[in-house]
């Protein structure tokens, strides 16, 4: 199945099995009530016994997990852990608190549990590595802005202890991929640990074959086979983290310029197919499901852009551009109206699809200037090329007016993770450094007035260092005694915005790149950027490789790249005429 299909009539209907049933157990956002996981609701399988389920129902395992094991069996040592409250870290009505934070706030923003299954009394017992993470995230979200609590950090410090104990003893279940998925998305910085964290997440799934999830299930729901508990619930769980996994992996990788470490979107092809309709899905599924398709479209998009590179034949990219628009708006407009056919996607999950609209213009525009890199370079841009640039800004600045107008997203956001924060670190230091360089066709006040409210927004919310360094461009300013507080209202942003249209010749060629590999993957040295200020940084390894050095000479292949303008991870300066640090990755400034 494409990405998009409008020919699918039962997408635009209302989805039953997206409405809870009279008799379900407690709502998604209402987790932690009750102690038993409830007399239908299977037992979570171990890792064994979910490849003896899939050697049944398909004839093959998830994995090659088993290569190197005798009789394809894996037997593994997991240690014993002493949940955080036995241990005295924390009371239990406290931990209730943080945990109903978390399955309020943040289990919207990334879908990896089941709140009907993953209960408060459930995890606790069966996976206190991965109850104790919960709980982290809670006290961080708790604490906003503010130093980290004691208690955060002592969550924090038992966390990191339990991963780093069960790094090498094998995977017992799905909880061990789910705890380190959701300490690398709410991690501190969207580099440095949180990547880590994020590629040991990765690894564990695969060696579960949870890769294969998604595919198989959507095979059952084609076939129409009826439910079988004791098989649709496993599949669906692996599915519901896989296709987690997915999105957090490509947003990290559009956020650091960093290589993607799952290849391609096979992993999650028929997700649609997968989720709805299945009556074992819940209402949050569909926030997954939208957003691995608009991923699989940014994705396919930068990967051609980097083909037409390495090919020289970069004047067809304004035609992919075009393309991609274009997908970008079917897609919208289909996830609107079935997000608008239910009353539990309504508001805050609206807000997020139009944010998500905005983020994705603002990339696949911005990918086009990744080799404009000074001031210079700028000015002296074609006409054809001047239009993606403005087109890149109103991107940015419906992003930032949605942020800053609709009340339900803000609450939302109170919750998301660094990516998120990261991404509107980059929006805004964008338009100002746009407004510096095109004077005349953008209004400094206007958006310099944007910025100050978005800042007010995002002050009130653990940001960290990405609203920081805003605040300093901010700074850097002259002063405008007659900037005001601009009108911003729901409406503003509540219908599809004006972009410019597709009216650039198929002929249109943006500017050349000029190639240069070093021997990091990620980016230049310091030193080496002094003496290649105007090459790009960022070539990663085409989906799918593993091996990003060639055997002949120690360096890197000439593969496929995320480019370095989509990255948010930036070393800012606080200088607004400085472009090159901006349109360029850094290797300092990570964590």
């Amino acid at each position: 199945m494409s990405a998009i299909d409008h020919k699918s009539p039962s997408l635009l209907e209302p989805r039953p099995s997206l409405r809870r049933p009279a008799s379900s157990t407690p709502p998604f956002n209402s987790p932690g009530q009750g102690s038993s996981d409830g007399p239908t609701l299977p037992k979570r399988r171990r890792r064994n016994d979910i490849k003896s389920l899939l050697d049944d129902d398909t004839g093959t395992v998830w994995a090659s997990s088993s290569q190197g094991q005798a009789g394809g069996e894996v037997t593994t040592v997991e240690p014993t852990f002493v949940n955080v409250i036995d241990k005295g870290l924390i009371e239990e009505g406290e931990a209730r608190s943080l945990w109903k934070i978390y399955f309020d706030g943040c289990q919207p923003v990334l879908p990896v549990f089941d709140p009907r299954t993953d209960t408060f009394d459930s995890f606790k017992t069966r996976s206190p590595l991965c109850f104790c993470s919960i709980l982290t995230v809670g006290a961080k979200v708790r604490d906003g802005p503010n130093p980290p609590s004691v208690l955060q950090e002592a969550l924090h410090q038992e966390a990191i202890t339990m991963s780093k104990e069960s790094i090498f003893s094998g995977i017992d279940g799905l909880e061990k991929v789910q705890a380190m998925l959701i300490l690398a998305a709410w991690s501190r910085t969207s580099g440095g640990a949180g990547w880590l964290a994020a590629g040991h997440a990765i690894r564990l799934a695969v060696e579960l074959g949870m890769h294969r999830s998604v595919p198989r299930l959507a095979k059952r729901m084609l076939e129409k086979r009826p439910v079988d508990p004791d098989i649709d619930n496993v599949l669906i769980a692996a599915a519901r983290v896989w296709c987690s996994i997915y999105v957090f992996e490509i947003q990290i990788c559009l956020g650091t310029g960093r290589p993607p470490m799952i290849g391609g979107h096979r992993t999650v092809r028929g997700v649609r197919d997968a989720f709805l309709g299945n009556p074992l899905s819940i209402a949050s599924d569909i926030r997954l499901v939208e957003s691995c398709e608009i991923y699989n479209i940014l994705s396919a998009y930068l990967d051609k852009l980097t083909l037409l590179e390495e090919k020289n034949q970069m004047d067809q990219a304004g035609d992919e551009l075009a393309e991609v628009m274009r997908q970008v708006d079917k897609w919208y407009k289909e996830w609107d109206d079935v997000m608008r056919d239910h009353d539990e996607l309504k508001g805050s999950y609206r807000a997020s699809l139009q944010a998500q609209r905005g983020f994705a213009h603002l990339t696949v525009n911005a990918a086009l200037m990744r080799n404009l890199h000074t001031t210079s370079d700028i000015e002296n841009v074609s006409p054809e090329m001047k239009k993606i640039i403005l087109r890149a800004t109103a991107a940015a600045q419906e992003c930032i007016e949605i942020c800053a107008a609709s009340p339900p997203y803000r609450e939302m956001i109170r919750c998301a993770i660094t990516h998120v924060f990261s991404s509107y670190g980059f929006a805004g230091v964008f338009l100002i450094r746009m407004c510096s360089l095109f004077p005349k066709e953008l209004d400094i006040d206007h958006v310099t007035s944007l910025i100050r409210l978005l800042l007010d927004v995002l002050d009130r919310y653990p940001a960290g260092i990405f609203i920081h360094r805003l605040h300093a461009f901010l700074n850097n300013l002259p002063a405008s005694p007659s900037a005001q507080i601009p009108p911003i209202t729901p409406s503003t942003f509540s219908a599809v915005p004006p972009y410019l249209p597709y009216d650039y010749p198929p002929s249109f060629t943006p500017p050349a790149a000029e190639i240069h590999f070093s021997h990091h993957h990620s980016a230049l040295s310091g030193e080496m950027q002094q003496h290649h200020p105007r090459q790009p940084h960022i070539h990663a390894a085409p989906p799918g490789a593993v091996d990003l050095y060639s055997p002949q000479h120690g360096a890197p292949h000439n593969t496929i790249s995320y480019p370095a303008w989509t990255t948010t991870d930036l070393q800012m300066t606080g200088d607004v005429n400085h472009v090159p640090d901006f349109l360029n990755v850094c290797s300092k400034g990570r964590e």
